[in-house]
């Protein structure tokens, strides 16, 4: 686990927590819509205050595009949004899931249908707990199967499920990036309340 990924993993989960219920965010949230500016003498290096979530309007005068295939979870599950933060967290270990998927998981033709991300996310949940520190992998299994036990309103909205959210999600992202920020003599800039 390095930094500069946990900073990320951190920033990612705190943009759920803010921007959820709002126009800037939606269940298709990942990695590709947070935008950290960059210095200009080292454009690799992102400056990580502040970030911006990247919203795309589209205009009429724009001709349509194929449409990315959606996952199944992503629509149907308990919270897409959650679920979504989960993806990407695993995406910051391994990469783009859908380019991970064994023949098993994409369809005769080897397409990636709906089920691709799911089936792909669920097999590396097991390889994540032996690739990342407890508190990282605990926080992805959590918004990947979106098990924040009671209350089963999986809302962000509900007082509840979002101290469960912060409780098995954020904090322990805090945790991880305090424990690598203190061991490399940084001080951290997070504030859990």
């Amino acid at each position: 686990m390095t930094i500069t990924r946990i900073a990320v993993a951190l920033r990612l989960a705190v943009a759920v927590l803010q921007l959820h219920g709002t126009p800037w965010i939606s269940s298709n949230y990942g990695l590709g819509h947070l935008f950290f500016p960059t210095n200009g003498s080292a454009p690799e290096i992102p400056l990580f205050e502040p970030a911006y979530v990247s919203r795309t309007f589209i205009t009429a005068n724009v001709a349509s595009v194929e449409p990315p295939v959606v996952s199944e979870a992503r629509i149907r599950g308990k919270n897409p949004l959650v679920y979504a933060l989960g993806v990407s967290l695993m995406e910051l270990v391994y990469g783009r899931l859908p380019a991970l998927a064994k023949s098993s998981e994409l369809d005769p033709q080897g397409n990636e249908t709906p089920n691709t991300e799911m089936l792909v996310a669920v097999r590396l949940l097991k390889q994540i707990r032996d690739d990342e520190p407890g508190n990282y992998a605990h926080a992805t299994a959590s918004c990947v199967h979106c098990e924040f036990g009671y209350p089963y309103d999986h809302s962000l909205d509900d007082d509840q499920f979002r101290a469960k959210f912060i409780e098995r999600v954020i904090i322990p992202l805090k945790e991880d990036y305090d424990a690598i920020a203190s061991a490399r003599g940084r001080v951290s800039g997070y504030q859990c309340n």
